[in-house]
């Protein structure tokens, strides 16, 4: 391979312009989504340019882009206007060189960011750069914890908000955080009855009109479709076939449709791939970002982005490399290039609701059904 895959550390979309980090690197570019043109805007000047998943998501807010820390050591901000970056310090405990916060949002002039390690969610006013410490859930949750070693708390790619409430499930837990944006309060939604023995609870959240949906963690877990409202929940298996040690990377609502999307370590490509690797390769990777114009999702391990244009029904598919000769470490960073080939399948969800709720759910597996019926191309994304 001569050229580099610039990759999608997290990105967000702004008129025809879609924002982005890259994967591989230290760089932010901007690609024009009607003619697939991108440029380097520039580097990060405190992190390491070599660095690699520096930062999980890209926050838009008044002219400014905010790069949440991954492996990065503080939060970035570029101003888009005057071209710059500038850097905030963050409380908290660094995880091998990371802040590592997979999770956040914005509401209002306001960020809030969720550890992936640590028990210090964190509050940060946009105006003032000032930030608050919300922990006080944090012994709360401690008797529900599946790993009480090394809890993951939350790896989430997006949240659920619901009138000033941040709604985001545990991943080491079978529980949901609910934390108002006003007061800080927090409480804890512990998930009864899902029947799993495993030792994770929940992946993502989305929503429809009336229930939240929770993806496990793995395939042999229990997808959720819980009624704030009446506190009824549904347990769903959705093991598609693809072995119980697969992994969920994540669900999402789009227009009317509840999908999922699975990394079956059965069916992938492991040449030249430890088993370690595989494992322990981030399962951030399930992206969607919405615009009145556009949606647009990860493919291909976060290689690429689909973006289909909701106007015209066009869908197109980004996936931008650079000559490893303009790389930090020039053609010798094509060594420390991991070329992963995950096999990434996304399934429609609600399409076997109906056939489901006739039967009890330890008969027919959700994710069986959607196996047979509604399977897409690897790596295809929705279509």
């Amino acid at each position: 391979m001569d050229k580099c895959p610039i990759g999608f550390s997290g990105y967000t979309i702004l008129g025809n312009d879609l924002w982005f980090f890259a994967k591989n690197f230290n760089g932010l570019y901007v690609l024009d989504i009607l003619t697939g043109q991108f440029q380097l805007k520039g580097q990060v000047p405190f992190e390491p340019s070599e660095g690699n998943e520096l930062y999980s998501n890209v926050i838009y807010w008044e002219e400014k882009l905010f790069l949440i820390p991954l492996w990065a050591h503080k939060m970035a901000v570029y101003d888009i206007a005057e071209g710059r970056f500038e850097a905030i310090d963050l409380p908290g405990t660094k995880q091998g060189g990371g802040l590592l916060f997979n999770t956040a949002c914005l509401y209002c002039d306001e960020i809030f960011l969720f550890p992936m390690y640590d028990t210090n969610i964190i509050k940060i006013n946009l105006r003032s750069f000032k930030t608050q410490i919300i922990n006080q859930w944090a012994s709360e949750i401690q008797p529900y914890l599946l790993n009480k070693i090394e809890p993951v708390y939350f790896a989430a790619h997006r949240v659920a908000i619901q009138e000033g409430k941040i709604f985001l499930p545990f991943y080491h837990a079978h529980g949901v955080l609910e934390l108002d944006c006003e007061t800080m309060d927090t409480h804890i939604h512990i998930i009864e009855g899902t029947k799993q023995k495993d030792d994770y609870g929940y992946r993502e959240i989305c929503e429809d009109k009336e229930c939240f949906w929770l993806s496990p963690v793995m395939t042999n877990g229990m997808a959720v479709r819980w009624n704030r409202q009446n506190g009824h929940k549904d347990f769903f298996p959705c093991n598609p076939n693809v072995g119980k040690d697969s992994r969920i990377y994540g669900i999402i609502k789009i227009n009317d449709d509840i999908y999922f999307k699975i990394f079956d370590k059965e069916e992938h490509n492991s040449e030249g791939v430890s088993q370690e690797i595989i494992i322990c390769t981030p399962d951030k990777y399930f992206g969607i970002s919405e615009t009145e114009r556009y949606l647009s999702i990860y493919i291909d391990n976060s290689v690429g982005i689909r973006v289909y244009n909701k106007e015209t029904g066009q869908k197109k598919d980004y996936l931008p490399t650079v000559e490893y000769a303009n790389t930090p470490l020039g053609k010798a960073f094509k060594e420390n290039i991991v070329q992963e080939s995950e096999f990434q399948t996304v399934y429609r969800l609600i399409d076997a609701i109906d056939t489901v709720e006739k039967v009890q759910a330890e008969e027919t597996l959700i994710g069986e059904k959607i196996y047979q019926t509604i399977k897409m191309s690897e790596g295809n994304g929705v279509s």
